[in-house]
């Protein structure tokens, strides 16, 4: 018995290996390129001459090529064989526009958002992002620079720094005002990131931030597990992130601590979208240190307003209505489900809610946005336009 065991494991060992063909890379041609470099190409797909490849590793190699956010979805891949063990890898991509000088605006029933944005995700070639911008709204002005450079030794890396001299209002779930507060606020750090396998990665935030001559520095740890892949117009996967906000001050010397996390799976059905969203936060010094939530940041039905907990579930179909040559136009409907607490008072919020997307093909960012909620327990609404990026 112990002899015909030894012998099928034998057998299965060797149908794997046969079916799992393997041939080496004698050369890479990369076909395409018109502002990439071919070694950020490389760096990419994680392959060089002389790495073994197996015959399924094509979809593998283009959800890479997808996910770097540089290139178009024409992308070619072959195997040419040269030997029994030998192939050449041929690409053929397509740069996206990059390099976006971008007008935005925003306008909705609480408020108006002017500004411009100078976006490069693909600086000098090599894959690296560049991002500075200022807006005005009715709370004041910001502006912000971010820069990641691609280093091979981090895989993610980036600096920022950001001023806002801002109206900051507080207000209560019905609206009313609770505090209105100037504050002028300079901040700048770092972010490092590791990616541990394909699909999970470590990173860190690290920040000073002077807020009203106010000395702090947040540390930021996050967890990013993500299995997402891109199907013609679509993302379909799982994404979840969890995180731990730590903030030390220095003139009241107190620490203060956040927790939160957010969960997307998402999948593509009759070649629309189906998404479903969890996402939650907790902070420990409720009064001092809270969170903030409302109309983007955790929630579309709730206005934007500060919370010590929330919850928030939502479940969205999104239906290609048009496909152009430049682009496509999607209808978003979806329905939110929450809970929050804020000032010592807790709320729950339910109600449906559309919306209107249109994205461009060959640039790396959505182009423009609508959206409208209603909270059936409130009867609220919250509406809002944009343009230059759908929110």
């Amino acid at each position: 018995m112990l002899k015909k065991v030894i012998i099928y494991i034998f057998i299965l060992f060797n149908l794997s290996s046969l079916y799992s063909a393997g041939y080496e890379i004698s050369d890479i041609k990369i076909n395409g390129l018109k502002r990439t470099k071919i070694e950020t190409v490389k760096k990419i797909i994680d392959l060089e001459i002389g790495d073994v490849v197996m015959d399924g590793s094509i979809p593998e190699i283009k959800q890479k090529l997808l996910k770097s956010g540089i290139f178009t979805k024409n992308i070619d891949i072959e195997f040419n064989q040269i030997t029994d063990g030998e192939i050449v890898l041929i690409i053929t991509l397509e740069d996206k526009w990059t390099l976006i000088p971008l007008p935005f605006f925003s306008f909705s029933n609480n408020d108006l958002m002017l500004g411009g944005l100078f976006i490069e995700t693909n600086l000098l070639g090599l894959k690296q992002s560049l991002v500075s911008g200022g807006f005005y709204s009715s709370e004041g002005v910001s502006f912000f620079t971010a820069w990641s450079p691609s280093l091979y030794i981090i895989d993610k890396f980036s600096l920022f720094v950001s001023f806002a001299d801002e109206n900051i209002e507080v207000v209560n779930y019905e609206g009313s005002t609770i505090s209105n507060n100037k504050a002028r606020i300079i901040s700048g750090g770092f972010n490092i990131g590791q990616d541990m396998n394909d699909y999970l990665n470590l990173s860190l935030r690290i920040n000073y931030e002077n807020k009203n001559d106010f000395n702090s520095i947040n540390l930021t740890p996050l967890i990013t597990v993500n299995n997402v892949f891109i199907r013609d117009y679509f993302q379909s996967g799982i994404n979840f992130e969890f995180y731990t906000n730590h903030k030390l001050n220095f003139t009241n010397i107190d620490f203060n601590t956040q927790i939160g996390g957010k969960l997307e799976v998402s999948e593509i059905l009759f070649s629309n979208l189906i998404y479903l969203y969890l996402t939650s936060g907790y902070s420990f010094n409720k009064n001092d240190y809270p969170l903030s939530i409302g109309e983007i940041t955790g929630s579309k039905i709730v206005p934007s307003l500060e919370t010590e907990f929330y919850i928030t579930s939502q479940i969205k179909y999104e239906i290609k209505l048009f496909e152009f040559n430049w682009g496509y136009l999607t209808l978003p409907l979806y329905w939110e489900t929450g809970y929050l607490e804020n000032y010592n008072n807790y709320y729950t919020y339910t109600g449906p809610g559309f919306g209107v997307l249109t994205y461009i093909n060959k640039v790396a960012i959505p182009a423009l946005g609508f959206n409208f909620n209603y909270d059936l327990i409130t009867n609220n609404y919250l509406w809002g336009f944009s343009f230059g990026m759908s929110m």
